[in-house]
């Protein structure tokens, strides 16, 4: 790859981050003079963050300055992506130990200096309100499916409910698909209550449905 063609390579893909998290004029844009100065300076920093990440020190070195930073620029989002991979499919729900490693990530993006960098840093908070957003749906519906479960229970009971949800015959999710532990369940004189705390960062988002036999 010619420096030219990587040069423009990285001004087309600071300007499609631009536009995605926000569209900006294109005054705002970094513009190609800009950036070849800024891939002029940053070039040897890049080749040595490279060889840190495991790259073979050789081939390094063949790189071009701006070869050298469009490697580190695409490395350092794979890493985001991965590290989102695994925050989302953590068996835990939303467990603070991925996102933590992803914000030391994202502070060190945007200490970096570089421009395309600095803007993913922006959008990548997007992906964990997203990740709570939809937690907080998969946890809403488990407990609506244990209350009906419930509510059967006590059909087939003559108005007993379990002393636990352990005692449920039906397949349904007992563990809080955002905080990884059981919900919140109490019999009542004349129901139940079931109960989930806040998630993480959302104060508003507890839930809890309580639930009343009609009386004759």
């Amino acid at each position: 790859m010619a420096e030219a063609e990587a040069l423009r390579q990285l001004q087309r893909m600071h300007e499609s981050l631009c536009q995605q998290a926000e569209p900006l004029p294109a005054a705002r844009m970094v513009q190609l003079p800009m950036l070849a100065a800024y891939v002029a300076q940053a070039g040897p920093d890049a080749r040595k963050e490279l060889v840190a990440m495991g790259w073979p020190a050789e081939q390094v070195q063949r790189l071009s300055n701006a070869q050298a930073v469009a490697a580190r620029t695409v490395a350092w989002m794979q890493t985001i992506h991965d590290e989102l991979l695994l925050a989302f499919r953590s068996p835990r729900g939303f467990d603070a130990r991925h996102w933590q490693r992803i914000e030391q990530h994202v502070e060190k993006m945007k200490r970096s200096g570089d421009p395309i960098l600095a803007v993913f840093a922006l959008s990548v908070p997007a992906f964990q309100r997203t990740h709570l957003a939809h937690l907080q749906v998969e946890r809403r519906w488990a407990m609506l499916r244990i209350v009906e479960a419930l509510r059967l229970h006590a059909a087939e009971h003559n108005g007993q409910l379990p002393a636990q949800l352990q005692e449920l015959a039906y397949a349904v999710p007992l563990t809080d698909p955002m905080l990884g532990r059981p919900f919140e369940y109490q019999p009542t004189a004349n129901g139940f209550v079931l109960s989930a705390p806040p998630g993480p960062a959302q104060p508003g988002s507890a839930i809890r449905y309580v639930v009343r036999w009609r009386q004759p």
